[in-house]
């Protein structure tokens, strides 16, 4: 068969498996704006969207709302400012920013969707474009985007919106960009290598934007580049105009250029962690990414290992991998090691790169000559059904459907409470705060209220009082905490919505 004609057919397969993939992704995110991690990142993208940094608090009508903590009326995602007249978001701009872009193509409710799907893709193409540079062939180049893109975790962090599989995109494409600005350019194509450093600065300023912990990205980069200062100066110049932004947009809101909205987590830092994370790490890298990604441990210690790319991707690989391994919820659980999804792709191109190695050493002396590209492919098929396999197990496809419980339930208090209704909450407070226009009052920050008091004073304005709870919520006392008689209305699956009954006259 003629080898144009083979050329044809890969494209039209890798064409095929693109577009097969997407829909598979269109079909399986979440849009929705829930729990904690995604209502923030949506809120926060519809302040972007229109022009504003600090969202409105919802105070309690009239004599109720005296000596109340600011607290009281923080949902998910926000910090209340000191002043107590505002809130600003916690979570990092980056990817607020790409909803907020993204929501003025196509719509506030598709945009996480859309974004989710270009950034899979992008990683999927930029993990070829790898391993392609390593001299792997276009078959095994593709078997490596398959490994990641049926990943159980990078499917699970592609199914919500998060900033995880946003940074593991723009990672990449600064890694990408600084390997192509450092390869030594022929006569002539010095325009090539200050594109390149440009293009690298200002992926690495988006990583840092979606992600502030992506400034591990400098050790590889000052080894990607080389001793060539023009190339750092293309480089600072392509990021300026990020973290200039980044610096603005700290400063206006928690009033310091070099800050987070996430406060002070050095506590969650610590030497003592290392072991029971490193364990867990060792555990579960082979367990999402299949017992293949073995062989990445071997690749320092062949020919190809020793080259610029590769030391360049090791130079990501220690540092990301060494941070978040002292880090205290890197070890909570599988879905933790989303911290460390930037690394997945250097892992998987780490074992192809080993597995090729002694299949293109094995193939001349294989005594059949189909033998070696058989066992290739049962690898890869292997490796393939491991993740699928890990993926069941977890029910990664059913993801969107336990978040709709978020929109089901702000629909169905819009649908049957009045429109001055106080709602108790935490779980879904963000949700609340995104979809409705109720007070969102926060069950877990009544320390110091006398909430005897308080509900008398909602009562005699005749406010109706509700709350909606999730069961872990209702374990942990919420409805003791706040007192007295309480209705439940519905059960929407996990959400539990209750109403507060009048006290009885004395």
């Amino acid at each position: 068969m003629p080898a144009p004609f083979l050329a044809r057919h890969f494209r039209w397969l890798c064409a095929l498996g693109l577009m097969l993939y997407a829909a598979y992704l269109f079909c399986h995110i979440s849009p929705y704006a829930s729990g904690s991690d995604a209502s923030g990142y949506i809120n926060s993208a519809r302040l972007l969207a229109r022009g504003e940094f600090f969202a409105a608090i919802r105070p309690l009508p009239g004599q109720a709302g005296e000596n109340i903590p600011p607290q009281f009326y923080q949902p998910l995602g926000f910090r209340v400012l000191p002043q107590g007249r505002a809130m600003v978001p916690t979570y990092p701009v980056g990817l607020p920013l790409h909803l907020a872009a993204m929501a003025a193509l196509a719509g506030r409710d598709l945009a996480p969707i859309f974004v989710n799907i270009v950034a899979a893709l992008a990683a999927g193409w930029l993990l070829y474009a790898l391993g392609r540079r390593q001299g792997l062939p276009a078959g095994w180049a593709a078997a490596g985007t398959l490994l990641l893109w049926l990943c159980p975790l990078f499917c699970f962090m592609a199914f919500q919106p998060m900033s995880d599989l946003l940074a593991t995109t723009w990672t990449l494409a600064a890694l990408y960009a600084a390997l192509r600005a450092g390869d030594s350019p022929p006569e002539g194509a010095k325009a090539n290598e200050w594109r390149w450093a440009l293009a690298g600065g200002a992926c690495t300023g988006l990583a840092v934007l979606v992600r502030p912990t992506n400034i591990l990205l400098a050790l590889p980069l000052v080894v990607a580049m080389g001793w060539r200062p023009r190339r750092y100066l293309w480089l600072a110049l392509g990021g300026l105009p990020f973290a200039t932004l980044l610096g603005f947009y700290n400063y206006k809101l928690h009033g310091q250029i070099v800050t987070t909205g996430y406060g002070d987590v050095s506590s969650a830092f610590s030497v003592r962690f290392f072991p029971h994370i490193a364990a867990h790490f060792a555990r579960w890298i082979p367990g999402l990414l299949s017992p293949l990604v073995v062989a990445a441990l071997a690749v320092p210690f062949l020919p190809r290992g020793r080259n610029r790319d590769l030391v360049v991707l090791a130079a990501w690989l220690a540092p990301l991998i060494g941070f978040y391994s002292f880090y205290y919820h890197s070890g909570e659980t599988w879905w933790y090691l989303r911290f460390i999804l930037p690394a997945f792709p250097v892992l998987i191109l780490a074992a192809l790169l080993t597995a090729h190695h002694f299949h293109e050493r094995w193939k001349p002396q294989a005594p059949r000559a189909w033998l070696p590209p058989a066992l290739a492919l049962l690898l890869l098929g292997s490796a393939l059904s491991w993740e699928i396999g890990w993926s069941r197990h977890f029910h990664v496809a059913d993801f969107m459907k336990g978040e709709s419980i978020y929109l089901a339930a702000a629909q169905w208090m819009q649908a049957h409470a009045p429109a001055d209704a106080v709602v108790f909450c935490m779980q879904v407070s963000g949700t609340f705060y995104y979809y409705t226009d109720f007070i969102v009052a926060r069950w877990d920050s009544l320390d110091g209220v006398d909430t005897r008091q308080l509900f008398h004073s909602l009562e005699g304005q005749k406010v109706p009082v509700f709350a909606v709870l999730f069961p872990f919520e209702l374990q942990d006392g919420a409805l003791k905490r706040l007192g007295g008689e309480w209705r439940q209305l519905t059960t929407l699956r996990a959400a539990t919505i209750w109403q507060r009954l009048p006290s009885p006259c004395p």
